[in-house]
């Protein structure tokens, strides 16, 4: 018996896709879904992963101060931390761009820990 395994790319990826639990993998969809409701509600463009740091970081200050439940309520403290963080995760992968650590991202970062006091 050998002592090292013989996974080929195959199973290399497959361990990388099966890495997150299927519940962080649907609310990273989910935080996807709702910044591209949002860019079509304002007639922006839904690929956001697609813009440049700058425009990236503008459109997240104007999402996160603006974000709402479909019934015009506030998203809760823990809501909009889940939707960061989603978004985080998927532009981390998309992109290699961190949203949360990234100084380029400092304005909307700014506007999201106000946003954290106002939901308090």
């Amino acid at each position: 018996m050998e002592r090292f395994a013989s996974k080929n790319d195959v199973d290399i990826e497959s361990m990388l896709a099966d890495k997150d639990s299927k519940s962080t993998k649907k609310a990273t969809k989910q935080a996807v879904k709702i910044l591209r409701e949002y860019c079509a509600e304002k007639e922006l463009p839904t690929e956001f992963e697609n813009i440049n740091k700058v425009e990236l970081d503008n459109l997240l200050r104007h999402f996160y101060a603006n974000a709402r439940k479909k019934d015009g309520t506030l998203y809760s403290k823990s809501t909009m931390n889940s939707i960061r963080y989603g978004l985080a995760r998927y532009l981390m992968n998309e992109k290699k761009v961190n949203i949360v650590e990234d100084v380029s991202f400092g304005s909307s970062n700014k506007v999201f820990s106000a946003l954290l006091v106002e939901l308090k």
